[in-house]
């Protein structure tokens, strides 16, 4: 079951978005990096060794609270200790080793009596921990470690953060979107939906007339057919504005062949996938979560946009992919 699956799409669909896209961002940045990290072989490489350690350094900062520091910089090739906080006496090894011979060499190099009184904790991004969680270990006299609450890997990392407070969360995504590459290319590709999203938010909607081409009930047998209810009273506030999206989709296409089709054909395809699954309310719903997703992912979407009127923007798109019947189904 989704993390977010308790939380009803309605007063709290902003936050519900947010918080999906957030995770996303989370999660795929910690496979890519969890994929660069297995194919490297090693974290510790002589030229990536500084820069890995501290972008583990910054992750358990942000998900624990930690004030940790690169042991490295204090000793050359510490070989047992990566990461270090004195004052909350926790040192870390980060390792793409998830063998317990790989802990136990590890502990049995920590230096004594320096970190006498600390709590030794075994990170491994690149593989999962639960093969070590069977295995017992030799710990040396004043160093605490429990294999199951003192081993993580990238799944106990993703259950900690999405246990913690919105504002955390948001500030590992930040952290992680700008330290690391996106894991895919559609990720970094512009979204046709936003340039249209982008054009509305500089319009002045309380200037738009009511479009002489559509009449107020011509999609009423529509609504009834889709049994929408809560989108009905939407669909007819909003399909005011197709004259101006239309104006918009006009200046689109002067761009390049097929622009507002690339729009229009994209809503269709999005419908289409969530159809499977929804119908009537929630696929609206769902299709207003997805387009959300999509726009505010995008690198080049307005960001002097609020939350709320990036939400108005993506309705008037979609009430006009409705009116144009590039989504749901049409009365015979």
């Amino acid at each position: 079951m989704s993390i977010f699956a308790s939380q009803k799409f309605g007063n709290s669909s902003i936050i519900y978005m947010e918080l999906k896209r957030l995770t996303g961002i989370i999660t795929s940045r910690l496979s890519y990096l969890s994929s660069e990290i297995r194919l490297n072989g090693s974290i510790n490489l002589l030229d990536s060794n500084v820069l890995s350690e501290d972008i583990f350094k910054n992750i358990l900062n942000i998900v624990y609270g930690l004030n940790l520091h690169n042991a490295n910089l204090d000793e050359q090739n510490n070989k047992a200790i990566d990461l270090v906080d004195d004052a909350a006496k926790v040192i870390f090894q980060v390792s793409s080793d998830n063998s317990k011979k790989k802990v136990q060499k590890s502990l049995d190099k920590i230096e004594l009596p320096k970190y006498s009184g600390y709590t030794f904790k075994f990170v491994c991004i690149s593989k999962g921990i639960s093969n070590l969680k069977k295995s017992t270990f030799d710990v040396p006299d004043g160093i605490s470690f429990n294999v199951d609450a003192d081993s993580y890997d990238d799944k106990r990392l993703l259950r900690d953060v999405m246990a913690k407070d919105i504002d955390t969360i948001a500030k590992l995504a930040s952290f992680l979107e700008k330290s690391i590459l996106p894991s895919t290319a559609e990720e970094r590709r512009p979204s046709v939906i936003t340039y249209v999203i982008n054009c509305l938010s500089e319009e002045c909607l309380a200037e738009v007339s009511v479009n002489p081409d559509v009449k107020p009930f011509d999609f009423i047998p529509k609504i009834d057919l889709n049994k929408l209810v809560k989108w009905k009273a939407i669909v007819t506030e909003y399909a005011v504005y197709s004259v101006l999206v239309d104006k918009i989709y006009k200046q689109y296409d002067k761009l390049g062949v097929n622009k507002s089709l690339a729009v229009l054909a994209s809503l269709h395809d999005l419908y289409l996938n969530l159809s499977l699954e929804s119908s009537g309310d929630d696929l609206f719903d769902k299709l207003l979560e997805k387009v959300y997703e999509i726009v505010d992912g995008d690198g080049t979407c307005n960001e002097s946009l609020t939350r709320e009127e990036l939400m108005m923007n993506i309705k008037i798109v979609l009430v006009d992919a409705f009116v144009k019947c590039k989504i749901f189904e049409k009365p015979e």
